[in-house]
């Protein structure tokens, strides 16, 4: 699982695993995308969880979990004493998180549909420091809702929503084929689809 996703998923995980199962011992990993049907079907990698992936029907999913897209903003922002409407989003400046060098956010493949462009100032790869950044200046932060909601719960940001209509983000849990009927693996399989739905059962409402 990616970086956020550990923050939502492992700290419920790591209580279950510590009560229920002493004996087990479990390694989280990154893994580039275009590799990971090959290390399920290797059994390198026992389960994967990330977005909606292009994998052959010998990889099993199993969707669990659809989160929308918050606005974050500095509290006091002076912009946004009226709250935040699509003119107000196109025309301050913006922070993205991405792991890539270049390339669109799904929110700026939202506004490209709509014939619109928003301004980055900055390009970063992680949500914690996006999420400072945002703290001292008044860059505007879109992403995730339920990690938003995660991460504010210390920084005290404001939360709105975003003006304009997107897809929700979709999760998927993926197992190989091989590894459907293997005890182990289905042990594993219901443990990570309990966390996931209790983890990603509560959202922040936006505001």
């Amino acid at each position: 699982m990616r970086d956020p996703l550990e923050q939502l998923v492992l700290p419920p995980l790591a209580r279950k695993l510590s009560r229920d199962a002493p004996r087990i011992d479990l390694r989280c990993v990154q893994a580039r995308r275009r590799n990971v049907e090959a290390a399920l079907a290797a059994g390198t990698l026992d389960a994967a969880i990330d977005v909606a992936l292009a994998m052959s029907d010998s990889v099993r999913r199993a969707k669990v979990a659809a989160d929308g897209f918050a606005v974050v903003a500095r509290k006091g922002h002076p912009a946004l004493r009226g709250g935040l409407g699509l003119a107000a989003y196109l025309r301050l400046e913006h922070v993205m998180v991405s792991s890539r060098r270049r390339g669109p956010a799904p929110e700026d493949l939202g506004l490209g549909q709509l014939g619109h462009h928003r301004r980055v100032r900055l390009r970063c790869r992680n949500y914690g420091a996006a999420f400072r950044i945002v703290q001292e200046t008044d860059f505007l932060l879109t992403m995730p809702a339920r990690y938003a909601g995660l991460l504010n719960e210390r920084a005290r940001h404001r939360l709105l929503k975003l003006p304009f209509a997107m897809p929700t983000l979709d999760l998927y849990l993926y197992w190989h084929e091989a590894a459907h009927d293997d005890p182990a693996n289905r042990w594993l399989r219901a443990q990570l689809l309990e966390v996931l739905g209790k983890s990603t059962s509560v959202s922040k409402t936006a505001r």
